[in-house]
């Protein structure tokens, strides 16, 4: 199963790192949506953020999130959600412009965000690009990319999707905490 990207919680999953660490890197709130999605991934099988995946050189990254932070929004268009909530990079970091609604976002993600703040908000972002580097899944690109997935992921870990009913609740939970 693979999710369309869903731009309005990929923004809520990095608003709430913002929130909870302040201004951040660029390279380092990358990893750290990965390192969220990850526990998720292994918790339930999805995504947080539901990005896509490539290795480069200096670890995994998102391509959605990556995306929207160093191209912008088209002048001729609409503002996009992410920028609406979130700054374009100064001197390589980003921070939140104002609170989010976290409609999108359950309680066991919120838990699983705050979680990572507490684990990895101190490291510096290269420390973070070793440690993504050194996890299971890695695969050196050699100058390249490499697509990977939420199989990948679970795979490297000798896990496949799991069909269990915790996965179907965080995602009832989801629905029922949606504001229609």
């Amino acid at each position: 199963m693979s999710l369309t990207f869903n731009e309005q919680k990929a923004t809520e999953a990095a608003g709430r790192l913002l929130e909870r660490a302040g201004q951040l890197d660029v390279m380092k709130l990358v990893r750290m949506l990965y390192l969220a999605d990850r526990e998720a991934i292994l918790r339930w099988g999805r995504a947080i953020t539901t990005d896509c995946y490539l290795f480069m050189k200096h670890g995994p990254v998102l391509i959605q999130i990556s995306s929207l932070i160093t191209e912008g929004d088209d002048p001729r268009l609409e503002p996009s959600i992410w920028s609406a909530h979130i700054t374009r990079p100064r001197e390589g970091a980003v921070a939140l412009q104002g609170p989010l609604d976290y409609r999108q976002l359950s309680n066991g993600e919120l838990e699983v965000l705050d979680g990572i703040v507490r684990q990895h908000g101190a490291r510096t972002p290269w420390e973070l690009v070793d440690l993504t580097r050194s996890l299971p899944e890695w695969q050196d690109p050699h100058g390249s990319v490499i697509t990977f997935d939420i199989q990948d992921i679970l795979a490297a870990h000798g896990r496949s999707r799991p069909h269990a009913p915790a996965a179907e609740t965080e995602l009832e939970e989801v629905f029922l905490n949606f504001s229609w």
